[in-house]
């Protein structure tokens, strides 16, 4: 017996409209687990490039202190000095050096 569906004017069974929802449900299936591990390394990936910039405008700025930094210190001679005495422990020729060590107790 031939069922009359949706009122398309055309006689359908009701299994060969399931045999065609079940083709199609299958195929959006197999569809689905073909694409999802690119979707899923597609996201990763941005992710990750978006990580990558952030360090890249940090190294940026990084580069632009240091460049001032370096400036300053081949223009500014005081300053030039003041770095080679306090980190780097220089003195000039001539100078009389105290050391101080801190005791424990103090």
């Amino acid at each position: 017996m031939a069922v009359k569906f949706l009122n398309i004017g055309h006689n359908v069974s009701l299994a060969g409209f399931l045999r065609v929802f079940l083709i199609v449900a299958l195929c959006l299936i197999v569809l689905f687990f073909l694409f999802l591990p690119d979707y899923t390394k597609l996201k990763k990936l941005k992710d990750e490039q978006k990580s990558i910039r952030a360090q890249i405008e940090d190294l940026e700025r990084n580069i632009a202190k240091l460049k001032r930094g370096n400036d300053r210190l081949s223009k500014d001679s005081a300053y030039s000095e003041e770095i080679l005495r306090d980190k780097l422990g220089l003195f000039r020729k001539g100078d009389i050096v105290i050391k101080v060590e801190n005791s424990a107790g103090q």
